[in-house]
């Protein structure tokens, strides 16, 4: 019941607000343009948001496995070298994007929603967003 969850921080209740908010704090989710990205694997389905506001440079990145099955994923975001790729739901930041390939692997059914930021290299050699 809806009381239980409330009471409960990894409960569906709380899931779906996270989600909610995630979805007013970046508008890109529904007015941002979108472009399906190649994956090799076809059961990954990759794609960016982009802001098409002139003062908003807003670019996020969805990687979904429709799978229910583990998966990896190479995307090619060669054009996109010096993002920094945050996780949305946790603030966790994931590794630079570089020129390779980028490869992440996918929870079954799993899905991530990254911002992309430029990344500053700072003078103890850590990257920060």
């Amino acid at each position: 019941n809806v009381e239980a969850q409330q009471h409960d921080k990894s409960s569906f209740l709380h899931w779906v607000k996270r989600m909610l908010a995630v979805r007013r704090e970046f508008p890109v989710f529904g007015t941002g343009s979108f472009e399906v990205l190649h994956s090799e694997n076809p059961s990954v389905l990759a794609y960016l948001r982009c802001s098409r506001e002139e003062d908003d440079d807003t670019t996020v990145l969805c990687v979904h496995n429709l799978s229910q099955f583990p998966q990896p994923c190479e995307l090619m975001l060669g054009n996109l070298a010096g993002k920094l790729p945050i996780e949305l739901t946790g603030r966790v930041p994931f590794p630079e994007i570089g020129e390779l390939p980028y490869f992440i692997t996918l929870p079954p059914y799993g899905f991530y929603w990254f911002t992309l930021v430029d990344a500053v290299e700072e003078p103890s050699g850590r990257i920060e967003p």
